[in-house]
């Protein structure tokens, strides 16, 4: 992957573990990385078509480097004001060099 492509940032969030008294989530998410060089793209077509079997909401592809810690389908990611849910974590070559996650905006 070549550095020019990555010319956005994101933040890598967790979601708060505490809970209130009828079970929702309360209080802030943990910021776990605040700058993260990505590419992220717009799905369309055969792609978006081809990314909803996967995952339902599916309207953006993000890639990335390896951040430095596992990142799962539990955090979220911050470009922006925007909000992205991860749905699926792609890891090219299967050698934790390059991930490709397939993510849907939160309205």
């Amino acid at each position: 992957m070549r550095a020019g492509r990555l010319r956005h940032r994101v933040a890598i969030k967790l979601p708060s573990d505490t809970k209130g008294t009828r079970g929702q989530r309360t209080g802030d998410p943990t910021t776990v990385v605040l700058s993260v060089p990505c590419s992220v793209e717009t799905l369309a077509g055969r792609e978006l078509e081809l990314a909803r079997q996967v995952v339902s909401n599916a309207t953006l592809k993000v890639k990335m480097r390896y951040p430095g810690f596992a990142i799962t389908t539990r955090h979220f990611l911050l470009f922006g004001t925007r909000t992205l849910n991860i749905g699926h974590i792609n890891d090219v070559d299967q050698i934790g060099r390059e991930f490709i996650l397939t993510c849907g905006e939160e309205v």
